[in-house]
């Protein structure tokens, strides 16, 4: 499997299916993310915690694939995320507005498997398309 292939895998599985349970085939044990200009959090467990932050404020929160580059070790990933805020989101009530935003990731990977993801996107486009200020984080 092509380390592109590894990363649509993650993308569709963990992101998309929210499959994080069964993650092991495709992501490091000693596997680091980090998002924008948060602290590096290690391991799956605090990558789901993170994403629930979104995926349960947008419950129907999905991410497309637009464009993706493999060069040695390292994927990037240029995607778009999309969905209705019909849940709180960072302890703020739902707005029920359609949100789509879009990132970058950089995934790292060794012998096969994802060892880092690094993100980025426009958070305040975000809280602009729902009509609320940013939270104070």
């Amino acid at each position: 499997m092509s380390y592109k292939e590894i990363v649509q895998r993650f993308h569709d599985e963990v992101l998309n299916e929210r499959k994080y349970e069964n993650t092991s085939e495709f992501v490091s044990p000693q596997f680091v993310f980090c998002s924008n200009n948060s602290p590096a959090s290690e391991g799956m467990e605090s990558f789901r915690k993170y994403m629930s932050v979104f995926q349960d404020g947008f419950p129907d929160l999905t991410f497309e694939t637009l464009h993706m580059a493999e060069e040695g070790d390292v994927v990037y990933l240029y995607w778009k995320g999309s969905g209705n805020n019909t849940a709180s989101l960072m302890g703020m009530p739902p707005t029920n507005k359609y949100v789509e935003i879009q990132g970058i990731s950089l995934f790292e990977l060794d012998q096969g498997k994802i060892k880092m993801n690094r993100v980025v996107f426009n958070t305040v486009d975000m809280f602009q398309q729902l009509g609320v200020n940013p939270p104070q984080l």
